[in-house]
């Protein structure tokens, strides 16, 4: 709710400072007729002024569907920006533009001189002093305009990944996901120019610090709305840090990744996760500083920062309700990146297979925290080779799990041959690395062989999986799956016809 709040109140102040743009450049294009000598200068100014309204009024109407969505009350963006009291800096940042704007209108209107002999020669020599005030609003406007579009794309992206939600088909899923490519490019774009006028904006403050006659002491900077911005920005655009650190202090947003990359998110559950360094006092925040952090898994935008804990393994579990609450904390930290989604393999249009196998378990999610965005495996679609004909499949593509798995009730009813696993073999225990986070070892009972045939135009190829008895998905791809699936593709084939999936 306060999310909503705080976005409506920012509306309103940017709509005041575009409506006020708006009158300023008509009354400054009236000017440019009654001062011949310095029209072309007030049309060009009148002509910023109405194109800086445009971009305003366009990021207005996105902000104002992003409200009414399903989706506003979860958005980590905006929660960001409330915790860091990114909604005050942005409505007084829009006051001061407003201001601003009247200021230079005020500055114009003075240049203009009652009707005389010579009043075309003293309305040019104003003109040639007051021009640079009046200038000087042209870095603001645009410095103001670009903060609205990196709050803009940044919702658009978050927007983005909403909809790449449940199975779709492969076309859409690559449109969107080259959408979001796209968006995230311009981010860069919008980072890169808030940097360098902080940079230089801190340059001249320094050196007036410097100069004024203020008592001796360090210079202490305050966060601004462009720290919160570039952090922000250079997280979902890939970024681990902004572009340009120079001119900025180290205790700002900008230096502390909001959305971080965790890495526990891509290693193998058997190792554990390291634990964060504690931050140097060179990178703590200035005292009332908002210390809360945001985290941007891949592509994927989840809420919280969950403590980097130890998984529990077989022997840890005695207590099932003295481990639940770090379970839940590791599960949130593992949560698969949407970046899986750019391997999504939905099968084009195919002929109707000639058995139809309903799923024996229904589709299982991870479980996040509370308040986060629910982010689900990506899927694989096709169909399975079996002794009384092709049937269609549906898997789970899990690039954090290190083999293939299929539970022993799903290969009884596709007819599939479970191989034993021969006497003394280390294989016959397996932990599923945390896939379903429950710290209990699942003992694999076997090996199932099975042909995969994804898309009419991919060639068929094995598949090697390990039976488990308690396994709560029917099928369950791994992180090679990927891999082979192009090889193939992309004309591979070995010896025979086909390549051992281990």
């Amino acid at each position: 709710m306060a999310e909503i709040v705080g976005l409506t109140a920012s509306v309103v102040a940017i709509t005041a400072a575009a409506g006020t743009a708006l009158k300023v450049a008509g009354r400054m294009v009236d000017l440019a007729k009654d001062l011949s000598t310095a029209s072309n200068d007030i049309r060009d100014f009148a002509d910023d002024m109405q194109v800086f309204y445009m971009a305003i009024d366009l990021s207005l109407n996105c902000l104002r569907r992003h409200s009414e969505t399903s989706t506003v009350a979860t958005s980590p963006v905006l929660t960001s920006l409330l915790e860091k009291n990114g909604f005050e800096m942005l409505v007084d940042k829009s006051k001061r533009t407003r201001r601003r704007i009247n200021k230079a209108w005020t500055i114009a209107k003075s240049i203009q001189s009652k009707p005389h002999m010579f009043s075309d020669t003293r309305s040019a020599i104003k003109w040639v002093f007051r021009k640079p005030e009046i200038l000087a609003l042209r870095p603001h406007l645009e410095a103001f305009k670009t903060d609205i579009l990196v709050i803009i794309t940044s919702l658009a992206i978050e927007l983005k990944m909403f909809s790449l939600e449940g199975d779709l088909p492969e076309p859409i899923v690559r449109e969107k996901l080259q959408e979001i490519e796209d968006l995230k490019a311009q981010i860069k774009v919008h980072v890169k120019t808030i940097a360098l006028a902080q940079e230089r904006e801190e340059r001249y403050r320094q050196r007036e610090y410097r100069d004024s006659s203020r008592p001796e002491g360090p210079y202490e900077r305050q966060e601004t709305l462009e720290d919160i911005l570039v952090g922000l920005g250079s997280s979902i655009g890939g970024n681990s840090r902004a572009p340009s650190q120079r001119g900025l202090s180290p205790s700002s947003s900008t230096t502390t990744d909001i959305f971080r990359r965790p890495s526990e998110a891509t290693t193998d559950a058997s190792t554990p996760p390291s634990t964060p360094q504690s931050e140097s006092p060179q990178s703590s925040r200035h005292v009332g500083s908002p210390s809360s952090s945001y985290r941007f898994l891949g592509t994927d935008l989840t809420v919280g920062d969950p403590p980097l804990l130890r998984p529990p393994t077989g022997r840890q579990v005695g207590s099932r309700e003295s481990v639940s609450q770090e379970q839940e904390q590791v599960r949130s930290a593992q949560v698969p990146p949407l970046r899986q989604k750019q391997e999504r393999v939905v099968a084009d249009s195919t002929p109707t297979p000639p058995i139809q196998i309903q799923s024996t378990s229904s589709s299982s999610e991870k479980v996040v925290p509370e308040g986060s965005i629910p982010v689900r495996c990506s899927r694989a679609t096709g169909y399975i080779n079996t002794p009384t004909g092709l049937v269609e499949a549906k898997a789970k593509i899990a690039t954090n799990f290190p083999e293939h798995a299929i539970s022993a009730e799903y290969a009884n009813i596709l007819g599939l041959p479970i191989q034993p696993h021969g006497e003394g073999s280390e294989n016959g225990t397996r932990m599923l690395e945390n896939f379903y986070s429950n710290g209990v070892e699942i003992i694999s009972t076997g090996t199932v062989t099975l042909e995969w045939r994804g898309a009419s135009t991919t060639p068929p190829f094995i598949v090697k999986c390990r039976v488990f008895p308690d396994q709560p998905e029917n099928l369950v791809f791994g992180k090679n799956f990927l891999e082979r699936r192009t090889f193939y593709a992309d004309g591979g084939e070995d010896a025979l016809g086909g390549e051992w999936m281990r």
